[in-house]
């Protein structure tokens, strides 16, 4: 989580316009709660819909006694989501993490107690990461663009190592197309989507030069490779697409009933 600590100067909801903007200068921290949560529903096609897959496939894993990370959390509108969802189980643990939660500490104290009875909790990443316990589920939610390559292995080897067996592995991340042609088809349709909700052409060339150095989103095939590392028994499976936005799914029990349940899906 370095570099997320590290990360950004730019937009309020939308963008600052008064804020000086320059490469390599992104920081999370420098929009408050609202504005963080506001401005990635802008900026990620189907953010919202990606929490709401993750919450109905979530009962595949969750059962009482569960416990969940939720790695990369921000402002924890999907955390506090699951703890709603299944808030009638009895002793879960949902944990959201994230080095913005420091920044933040009294609206995070403030959502743990209004959420009492549910198991809900968040915490900076140093106080979690290198010592996870045992969970059957993990959410990286757009979080492994913004790490280093070898924070990156750390986080998904301590993460795969504390998950149950039959534990999921929720990993969504902009993608970087093989195809060169594709990858600026899908750009520009993204550039043109963020014109449409409102950003300036200014707002979006500004953002792209400060998350330069902070985000580095990898090809199809790396991201596969860095979830499944060495397991070739593990395959991971694909649970949403849309234009340079995906989400995968790993689970070793599940996979197979999964695959068919999406080509179900799909066929209708």
């Amino acid at each position: 989580f370095r570099s997320i600590k590290k990360s950004a100067n730019m937009m309020q909801a939308k963008t600052d316009e008064g804020q000086q903007s320059y490469t390599g200068s992104w920081e999370f921290a420098r929009l408050c709660t609202d504005e963080l949560q506001t401005h990635m529903e802008m900026s990620i096609p189907g953010y919202d819909t990606g929490h709401e897959i993750i919450r109905l496939m979530s009962h595949n894993f969750i059962r009482s006694r569960s416990r969940v990370y939720d790695i990369g959390c921000g402002p924890g509108k999907l955390t506090r989501m699951l703890a709603e969802e299944h808030r009638d189980k009895i002793g879960i643990e949902i944990i959201g993490v994230d080095p913005y939660v420091q920044f933040y500490a009294n609206f995070f104290k403030e959502v743990e107690e209004e959420s009492r009875g549910v198991g809900l909790s968040f915490v900076p990443a140093a106080e979690n990461m290198s010592n996870m316990k045992q969970a059957d589920m993990a959410i990286m939610y757009y979080v492994l663009q913004f790490l280093s390559t070898d924070e990156r292995r750390v986080m998904l080897q301590q993460t795969l190592a504390s998950l149950t067996t039959g534990g999921a592995l929720f990993v969504f991340e902009k993608i970087n197309e093989d195809k060169g042609l594709i990858h600026e088809m899908f750009t520009g349709a993204h550039e043109r989507m963020k014109l449409s909700r409102g950003f300036s052409a200014k707002e979006i060339i500004e953002k792209k030069m400060a998350l330069m150095g902070c985000m580095q989103p990898r090809s199809r095939e790396e991201l596969l490779k860095e979830i499944n590392g060495c397991d070739i028994e593990v395959e991971t499976t694909l649970a949403y697409k849309e234009l340079c936005f995906e989400g995968y799914i790993r689970s070793e029990e599940h996979t197979s009933e999964l695959q068919s349940q999406f080509r179900i899906s799909y066929a209708v």
